[in-house]
């Protein structure tokens, strides 16, 4: 018997999953700005350690903590959070493990995120060479994944969650009269 729930714990079906294998997993993050945001202190992408992946919850903890502040001239776009998780083999050798991103929370507080990874599939020959020796496609343009346009005869192949923790913290913006993350009560459209 599988002692492990999950029917497929590979995040990456392409590879065979070694029990002594040392594979990591580290993760790239890039706050992607609307075009009236800026930033004010901190920095907008980071990489964290390479955390080893436990075979018992097949999860890899990186834990790695940033803080920024942005200040926006008017309501229109929001920033998003992209991240791009790499998997590093035994053998120290880095590939793509998945893009993912999500919308910075509007409202104050503590969130939980969990952003989902994919990368894209390629043709046939691009996955049976990834198959065998490894270099998965990926984006010239990370950033494309957050656009909403569709993209006609784009596949992808999902690759994993990552979970996010946000403190999210306005400031002012109650004197410009914005109201974040609630409706007006007896507004008619």
């Amino acid at each position: 018997p599988n002692p492990n729930p999950n029917p497929n714990p590979n995040p990456n079906p392409t590879r065979k999953r070694n029990q002594n294998s040392t594979e990591k997993y580290s993760s790239s993050t890039h706050a992607n700005l609307p075009q009236n945001w800026t930033l004010l202190n901190g920095t907008l992408q980071g990489t964290t350690f390479a955390a080893e992946r436990e075979l018992k919850d097949d999860v890899a903890v990186w834990n790695h903590p940033f803080q920024v502040q942005f200040a926006c001239k008017g309501l229109q776009g929001w920033p998003k959070l992209l991240v791009k998780v790499s998997m590093i083999d035994s053998e120290g050798r880095a590939d793509l493990a998945g893009y993912g991103f999500a919308h910075i929370p509007m409202t104050p507080g503590s969130h939980d995120l969990e952003i989902v990874t994919s990368r894209p599939r390629g043709d046939y020959w691009t996955y049976v060479s990834s198959k065998f020796v490894g270099g998965f496609p990926s984006y010239k343009d990370p950033d494309i994944i957050t656009h909403t346009r569709s993209t006609p005869g784009h596949y992808v192949v999902t690759s994993g969650l990552v979970h996010a923790k946000l403190s999210i913290v306005l400031k002012n913006f109650n004197t410009s009269h914005a109201r974040l993350g609630s409706s007006r009560e007896g507004s008619s459209s």
